[in-house]
């Protein structure tokens, strides 16, 4: 597994076990069923506002916000191996 740091750029490399590699699927599987199962996830006005691409359809940045995509409400996870 490979850490990469966005600020950075800072790589941190290291073995993952197969206990690792469950652990981590079950904390994707809880968060993404947290994030179905709650509306907590709602916007908010920030410094990062300014330099946004999606500014144009958050409804924290725009009064009329365009929509951006309108879809069944789906989650599908997929973890290579």
């Amino acid at each position: 597994m490979t850490l990469l740091f966005l600020h950075t750029g800072e790589r941190v490399t290291y073995e993952a076990t197969d206990e690792h590699r469950e652990q981590v699927q079950g904390v994707v599987a809880e968060l993404a069923q947290r994030l179905l199962e709650t509306e907590d996830w709602a916007p908010r006005c920030g410094e990062q506002c300014a330099r946004c691409s999606y500014a144009r359809y958050c409804p924290s940045v725009t009064q009329q916000p365009e929509v951006a995509v309108q879809r069944e409400r789906k989650l599908q996870l997929c973890l290579s191996v």
